[in-house]
């Protein structure tokens, strides 16, 4: 399995993993909310009720969020090969590995640190349609691009 695939499913992986952690989370402060007993005390009742509400409300966004992380990695094709640096491309450079795609941070894949960034990240923006050999420059620091794959 080549590297580039091997990257491109630990994302899936991971965006995977939030999907599923904010929406348990989401359904937990659901019940935690519907689980709420009215007592005497009912500005206590409605206080907790309403903080379960916010939680809920918190995680539904969350897995939105990654919702829409997992639609933007299933439209990349990685198999089609490019000599311009797009979404998809791993890219190598003089400073480390990066994946364009999400802005997922570093991960560690087979013993190598590879960057995985968005293409409208500052250092995305710079390397997006440019070939291998080309350099580019972020924050006064000159970078070369060795490879795309």
């Amino acid at each position: 399995m080549s590297i580039k695939l091997k990257v491109y499913e630990k994302c899936v992986e991971l965006v995977d993993q939030k999907v599923l952690m904010a929406q348990k989370a989401m359904k937990d402060a659901q019940e935690s909310a519907n689980s709420e007993e009215k007592s005497t005390a009912g500005d206590k009742y409605n206080t907790a009720r309403a903080m379960s509400q916010i939680e809920r409300d918190m995680h539904a966004k969350q897995f939105t969020e990654a919702l829409h992380l997992k639609q933007i990695l299933e439209g990349i094709t990685i198999s089609k090969p490019s000599k311009k640096i797009q979404v998809g491309s791993l890219v190598l450079t003089s400073i480390g590995k990066f994946f364009m795609s999400i802005a997922l941070g570093k991960l560690n894949i087979d013993g190598e640190d590879i960057f995985i960034i968005s293409p409208i990240s500052p250092l995305g923006q710079l390397m997006l349609d440019k070939k291998a050999g080309k350099k580019v420059k972020l924050n006064g620091k000159e970078i070369e691009l060795l490879e795309v794959l």
